[in-house]
């Protein structure tokens, strides 16, 4: 009897034979039968040295399983998808996510927006730097705008400038400061005690008004730049910077991100770019308190080390999952006729 279909090889006809610390995201789902099969292909020496030797260069062994749980049929099939572990794109995964997404930008602009271009919020970042090289690769840097939002002055501008020079593609400069301290000293005189989530929420919705205003006047679609970490634990803004009409990041963890930079051929000045927040000078990590790394592989594997940072990252999850969702509304069960 043989084994159920295997979720993680691109030979769809077997099973992914992997140790709990290979690269294998989906070890857990897809376990033989349990410790016992394990065992049994363990004690073969052969077979879990070549096994080794086949995870360096993106390979694993497949085998099929008979009903007392002994292993037959071994043999090598490619890795589909190995997770945040992967340290060397050495199966050209991340070159095959790059054209599928390439190849989504293209099909969304085809139906939802022909001939308009991509719109999108330059930081200077890996993620904003990685969804503008993606468009550009998608639709020509002719169709590419970036927008350069600092709220008054910003030490690290000049890592938005390099991208746009690296890209070759169109920019503007819309500084975002009077109009931030505007709308606080209107919510200051009329009486409203400012709290501080407003300060730092409030710039992020401004800029993404800025750039739907950018949008509407320069026939555009704005890009989401956001990634699965930061959503997964709401660390956005919502109608601010996780607002947008199309998202090619929006699924893909910071280390999937930084890959696909890497891919695209960026600097690594731009991929590596540790972000801090402009308020309080402090980086992201510093913020949500713990590494991206260990959100990215709680993410893509299920395991985490840390039963109090996996109990911090559940409740930011769970707190701020209506963030992603769609706005409530109240259904009335009334039919829409129209069709």
């Amino acid at each position: 009897m043989k084994a159920q279909i295997c979720e993680t090889c691109v030979h769809k006809h077997d099973r992914c034979y992997c140790s709990p610390n290979s690269t294998c995201d989906k070890y857990k789902k897809i376990q033989m039968v349990e410790k016992k099969s394990w065992e049994e292909f363990k004690n073969n020496g052969f077979l879990w040295w070549i096994n080794m030797i086949l995870h360096t260069f993106g390979w694993a062994i497949c085998v099929d399983i008979e009903e007392d749980g002994s292993v037959s049929n071994a043999y090598p099939a490619r890795v589909k998808f190995r997770g945040f572990a992967e340290k060397n794109n050495t199966d050209g995964y991340f070159k095959e996510l790059k054209n599928e997404i390439v190849q989504w930008i293209r099909d969304w602009f085809d139906q939802n927006g022909p001939g308009c271009n991509a719109i999108v919020g330059i930081s200077g970042g890996k993620d904003s730097s990685v969804v503008a090289a993606l468009c550009v690769e998608a639709l020509g840097k002719d169709r590419v705008i970036g927008v350069l939002m600092p709220q008054g002055q910003q030490k690290d501008i000049y890592a938005a400038y390099k991208l746009c020079e690296f890209l070759d593609i169109k920019s503007y400069e819309i500084n975002i400061s009077d109009t931030v301290r505007s709308v606080l000293s209107r919510l200051e005189s009329s009486g409203i005690e400012i709290s501080e989530q407003t300060k730092i929420n409030l710039p992020a919705r401004i800029r993404m008004s800025t750039l739907y205003a950018v949008s509407q006047s320069c026939n555009g679609r704005v890009a989401n730049t956001c990634n699965l970490s930061e959503s997964y634990v709401g660390y956005e803004t919502r109608y601010g910077d996780s607002a947008g009409d199309f998202s090619p990041l929006g699924k893909l963890t910071v280390y999937e991100v930084k890959k696909l930079g890497y891919e695209l051929l960026l600097p690594t000045e731009l991929i590596e770019k540790i972000p801090i927040d402009g308020l309080c000078g402090k980086t992201d990590e510093d913020n949500l308190g713990f590494p991206y790394e260990v959100l990215d592989r709680y993410l893509r594997t299920g395991e985490i080390d840390d039963l109090a940072v996996k109990a911090k990252i559940d409740l930011m999850h769970k707190r701020c999952l209506f963030k992603s969702e769609k706005i409530p509304v109240f259904n009335p069960e009334l039919k829409v006729e129209a069709e």
